[in-house]
């Protein structure tokens, strides 16, 4: 384990982290370590989960922070569309890749023999943990400079993004094909933090499109329709 929290202690300082991120040597392994290797090292007491959590909520307030800052001329609906290409979980692995943040996860050895250091939904995860522990450890300055640095600096070369919401799309394309227009079904959740959350559910010719939640309705709906364009661009929806 020693060789382990030396490996990450140089990865926070080769990424810019502050000191006072290396501090603490038993929280410092939290977000680099996978459920799947506590659960097989009894003696390991936290993964990256709720770090991960505090991490997804964290990133959207710096993204959405900063291409306010960087595109003033793009509409609120462009801005929407651009921060949910940036923190979704395909592009989330991009800049863990670009970070080579897999090389000092804690998995387990089922993970370690079907690549898990090189799965999407780890590599996001764990970069949305990491995210939350500089939260937690440094403050949202360092967060910014992280994000700044390490993901801002690809926004250059990521695709073309659409420059209509993903429900203009959605509406476009079920009315080019003179089909009913897409209904939405709306539903609050609460956990038991208190907190308020949206799921979504678009319906094409009274089938199930596409699902999507977050804190607010009108990003709920956008995932939603992310979700069913994707399946109807990819052939896995035909209406």
């Amino acid at each position: 384990m020693e060789q382990r929290r030396l490996a990450v202690e140089q990865f926070l300082q080769r990424i810019g982290c502050p000191e006072m991120a290396r501090q603490d040597k038993e929280l410092m392994m939290v977000p680099f370590t996978h459920k799947s290797y506590a659960a097989e090292h009894r003696e390991v007491q936290a993964h990256n989960e709720r770090l991960e959590f505090l991490g997804d909520a964290i990133l959207w307030g710096v993204v959405a922070a900063l291409i306010v800052e960087r595109y003033p001329d793009l509409s609120e609906a462009e801005l929407t569309l651009m921060k949910i290409y940036l923190v979704k979980e395909q592009t989330l692995a991009v800049f863990a890749r670009h970070l080579d943040l897999g090389a000092v996860l804690l998995l387990s050895n089922g993970e370690e023999k079907t690549w898990g250091r090189d799965k999407d939904v780890i590599l996001a995860d764990a970069l949305e943990a990491l995210l939350g522990y500089l939260f937690v450890t440094c403050g949202w300055d360092t967060v910014e400079k992280i994000v700044k640095t390490y993901i801002f600096t690809l926004l250059d070369t990521l695709p073309t993004l659409p420059t209509k919401s993903y429900k203009n799309l959605i509406q476009e394309y079920v009315q080019q094909r003179r089909k009913d227009l897409p209904i939405y079904e709306d539903r609050e959740e609460q956990d038991v933090h208190g907190s308020i959350s949206f799921v979504s559910t678009v319906w094409i010719q009274g089938v199930c499109a596409g699902a999507g939640a977050w804190t607010n309705k009108k990003t709920a709906q956008e995932f939603a329709a992310q979700e069913a364009y994707t399946k109807l661009n990819d052939g896995q929806l035909i209406i």
